[in-house]
């Protein structure tokens, strides 16, 4: 299982060129079975809000909807509250997703930006990266 941080599918939502390709092509692996994923629910709720903004109310609400039918939803629980304050990984917003990613038994974080994630214990990938591993 991946975790899927929000640069991917706003890449994907909002069409940023060039990273929303990719981002297409792994929701697509997810989509179809190939790949299972699971997203925090602050994730959700970021997503969420931006898109509001971006493209409006209801195409927001749609584009949750379906993210919601592809993906699991980890919550941010206090455990892993405490895991991220703990955690090496120095950036807060990368920090809370690791663990998550942890509490979820992800294998791997897929991020368009690995610099924040520096010293995760996990494997950050590209979905770049993911799409080229046999799965």
């Amino acid at each position: 299982m991946i975790l899927l941080a929000p640069d991917v599918l706003l890449d994907l939502l909002l069409a940023r060129h060039p990273y929303a390709e990719d981002a297409a092509r792994l929701v697509d692996q997810v989509a179809r079975g190939a790949i299972e994923a699971t997203v925090s629910a602050e994730t959700v709720a970021l997503v969420w809000h931006v898109a509001d903004r971006a493209v409006g109310t209801v195409p927001a609400r749609s584009a949750i909807e379906q993210l919601l039918a592809l993906v699991a939803v980890t919550p941010l629980t206090g455990p892993a509250l405490l895991a991220a304050l703990a955690s090496p990984v120095a950036h807060r917003d990368a920090a809370l997703l690791h663990a998550v990613a942890h509490e979820a038994h992800a294998t791997a974080i897929v991020t368009r930006d690995p610099a924040p994630f520096a010293g995760a214990t996990l494997a950050i990938r590209t979905p770049a990266q993911v799409l080229a591993t046999p799965w």
